[in-house]
């Protein structure tokens, strides 16, 4: 497709090469020109180079400076051309490129460094324009003095650097160094991934895993080879150092990155290059690192099809090829190094032989963890702690960490599951109970419906809590909210309908919710119903939370603003529920009948709230240990929900497996004197009703007269109490007065409520 834009359009591009091979630039200027001129295209580039030629700015500074202009939102640059170290700083800047770099170009790519530099979040947020990779440099002048070969081994290296450092001393040359090791400050990461990759069991096997036996090797290994060949002082020198070792030929063999260019031509006369030793021959390893060239998404809009020409174009075969083979960088398209053509100008044996980790940048860009690796990497090395105690360090900040039945700590996992799941079984065939005619005595105080309402909500409490058990994911995230919600209201709301209709008074509203009971429950579990849905549609974010000298782990993050309000919304309405409960267990405190009731239920209330609140601060202070965090977390859950079911229903349930068989005679015995009673007292009851039957006659008179008198006296108390009944409406309708003492009546009949002792239902009857 051809764009005739009508003016030239300027693409301003921002490059940091630390290589100062800036000679890349301008054969892209070129080359680009002709191909815009090919294809009838009014584009221009400007490179903006920042080099350790005219900038004195660290990468790491440079760094800092890139990510502030791209979150500023700055438009100066239209394309950035950077250190993929830095790549996840800068991705959520940078335009997706998934629809404009077709499939059969990223394919021709090699695919560990695309998956892993370019790819953020699944948006394709730049192309691999140049590579680097660290190779061995070893010093042809003392090789050939004492016959030695290139070593393919850390072993083969270490016995030759010995043999050659204690003949030179001998000969009084004590400036030669045996192996530069490269653990500096801003290499110490990289020059362990290599190390540990290079311990690998087979070519085709993966990362070693840090708990590893062959992971414990590898840093044994390059503490000996520091003792042997080398020193603490040369491990910690930085690249400059290495450099200028490269130059003066005074090491018998260096680390680094390849060079290109004339650089490579000054001291390829001093140094062979080959691939990085390993634990045995033919098993290496290299950490590739290089530029990723990606689009500002702050790019003006008259820009984007250009810009999009120029990454394309950077990014084809055409150009790579000819960067490759003038030496003005390394492609990462594999097929390269098999093209006769290519391995004519470069080095295809020394590409192929290399086998490529990547840099963890996922962890590298966080300041924290960089500091915290050198800090336990430094104790191995320099210091007396063991690779075993350093790596399970290393380990605790490298990996993110949950606690699982297949976790190193299973057997924790495995406990709380156990008793997680008796519980759940436990609470789930109590509720046989509620369903035994024999057993109704114990559960009056709710209806059957109420009492499988409030255990689901026991029951999604404990689910609140057993869900934290394995790796986090965007599911959890929305099930711990909703069992969270769902089980406090469950709970909640059967304890206040109840509470309710079981007010000492009653008037039109304790009526209307007698009457309405589903619809009464339906509108509060509506409300969680709709606050669910909105939170599920806008997700979770999950963030990895770094831990200083700790564990790693997740959690779940709402990065929205309509979710935070719908959470704080939950929360009041919560508290409201507990606030309603609450002032009615106050007004029936000394209700007779539900007198034991209504402190079991104050007391739930009590440990709820007590509880989550010691659940939040928890979750504020973020214990560093792991496992410590998680075990707290549910033994304060777990003792909540135990707590709340016993109190509520669990210990009658034990009342009934107690007192069962005691409780049936005694019923029996009972009843049957009553019985007895009731036959004695109808037959009393019979001859006095003969004896007054006799007397009636002569009772006749006398019982009307005074019906009449006692008429008489009822009108006239009647008159008198409608007097002052008028009296006292006129003066309760004086002005102020209903205002004035509001309040004071609210709070009086609170307190008056408080001192009944009959329910509403008892006043009826």
């Amino acid at each position: 497709m051809q764009y005739n834009y009508g003016k030239t359009i300027t693409l301003n591009i921002l490059v940091y090469l630390i290589d100062r091979n800036y000679k890349f630039c301008d054969l892209f200027k070129e080359e680009f020109k002709n191909y815009t001129r090919t294809h009838n295209l009014d584009i221009d580039v400007n490179f903006n180079l920042f080099t350790n030629n005219n900038s004195t700015l660290a990468i790491n500074d440079f760094g800092s400076a890139v990510e502030y202009l791209l979150k500023k939102g700055s438009s100066k640059y239209d394309l950035y051309i950077i250190d993929n170290n830095y790549v996840l700083n800068y991705a959520p800047y940078l335009m997706d490129l998934k629809e404009y770099i077709p499939n059969e170009v990223l394919s021709i790519y090699n695919s560990n460094i695309i998956n892993n530099y370019c790819i953020f979040k699944n948006k394709l947020i730049g192309m691999p324009i140049r590579i680097a990779y660290n190779v061995l440099y070893s010093n042809i002048k003392y090789l050939k003095k004492y016959n030695k070969t290139i070593p393919k081994t850390w072993n083969e290296m270490m016995d030759t650097g010995e043999y050659i450092l204690n003949r030179e001393k001998e000969l009084n040359n004590t400036d030669l160094i045996g192996y530069n090791g490269l653990f500096s400050d801003s290499e110490c990461i990289v020059s362990f991934s290599e190390i540990i990759y290079s311990h690998r069991k087979s070519v085709n096997s993966t990362f070693p895993d840090l708990k590893s036996d062959e992971a414990i090797k590898a840093l044994e290994t390059i503490k000996e080879i520091k003792n042997r060949i080398s020193s603490d002082t040369i491990f910690l020198l930085d690249d400059g150092y290495t450099i200028f070792k490269l130059l003066d030929g005074k090491a018998l063999f260096l680390k680094f990155f390849i060079f290109n260019g004339d650089f490579l031509d000054k001291i390829m006369s001093l140094y062979q290059i080959s691939p990085l030793p390993g634990s045995v021959e033919g098993i290496t390893g290299s950490t590739v690192v290089g530029y990723n060239v990606g689009i500002s998404k702050k790019i003006k809009p008259e820009k984007v099809k250009a810009a999009i020409e120029a990454v394309k174009y950077m990014s084809s075969k055409v150009f790579q090829k000819k960067m490759t083979m003038k030496n003005f960088g390394i492609s990462c398209i594999d097929e390269f190094y098999e093209d006769e053509e290519v391995c004519e100008k470069t080095d295809c044996t020394l590409y192929l032989n290399s086998q490529f980790t990547v840099k963890p940048i996922h962890l590298t860009s966080t300041y924290e963890y960089v500091n915290s690796f050198k800090k336990y990497l430094y104790e191995f090395l320099y210091g007396k702690k063991s690779a075993k105690e350093v790596l399970r360090k290393i380990i605790d900040i490298t990996e993110i960490h949950y606690l699982s039945i297949h976790s190193e700590n299973a057997y924790i996992g495995i406990i709380i599951l156990f008793i997680f799941t008796i519980t759940h079984l436990t609470i789930i065939l109590s509720l046989i109970f509620l369903f035994i005619k024999d057993y109704d005595p114990y559960f009056n105080f709710f209806s059957s419906d109420s009492w499988l309402l409030i255990n689901i909500g026991i029951i999604f409490l404990l689910y609140f809590g057993f869900i934290k058990l394995g790796k986090l994911n965007l599911i959890k995230c929305f099930l711990k909210v909703t069992f969270l919600t769902y089980g406090t209201s469950f709970l909640f709301i059967p304890i206040l309908y109840k509470l309710i209709i079981n007010f000492p008074d009653n008037n039109k509203f304790i009526s209307l919710v007698k009457k309405h009971k589903c619809i009464f429950h339906l509108f509060f579990f509506m409300i969680d119903t709709v606050l669910n849905f909105i939170i599920f549609i806008n997700s979770f974010k999950i963030v990895n939370i770094i831990i200083k000298d700790g564990q790693n782990f997740q959690i779940c993050k709402i990065d929205s603003t309509i979710d935070r309000i719908l959470i704080y919304f939950e929360i009041i309405y919560k508290i409201f529920l507990v606030l309603a409960i609450s002032i009615l267990c106050f007004a029936e405190w000394n209700i007779q009948s539900t007198y034991y009731n209504i402190r079991y239920i104050m007391t739930v209330i009590y440990i709820t709230v007590i509880f989550f609140i010691l659940f939040l601060l928890l979750e504020v202070i973020r214990i560093k240990n792991f496992i410590a965090n998680i075990v707290i977390g549910e033994f304060l859950i777990y003792t909540m929900v135990l707590s709340n079911y016993m109190l509520l229903y669990g210990y009658r349930v034990i009342t009934v497996l107690i007192r069962r068989r005691k409780d049936k005679l005694v019923f029996i015995k009972n009843v049957t004197k009553q019985f007895i009673e009731n036959e004695y007292s109808i037959y009393d009851e019979i001859k006095k009703k003969e004896e007054e039957e006799l007397d009636t006659i002569e009772e006749d008179d006398t019982i009307i007269k005074s019906c009449k008198i006692q008429n008489d006296k009822t009108l006239y108390l009647n008159s008198l109490s409608n007097t002052k009944s008028n009296k006292s409406k006129s003066s309760n309708n004086k002005p102020g007065t209903n205002s004035g003492n509001k309040s004071l009546s609210i709070m009086s009949k609170l307190i008056g409520y408080h001192n009944t002792k009959d329910s509403s239902e008892e006043s009826n009857k």
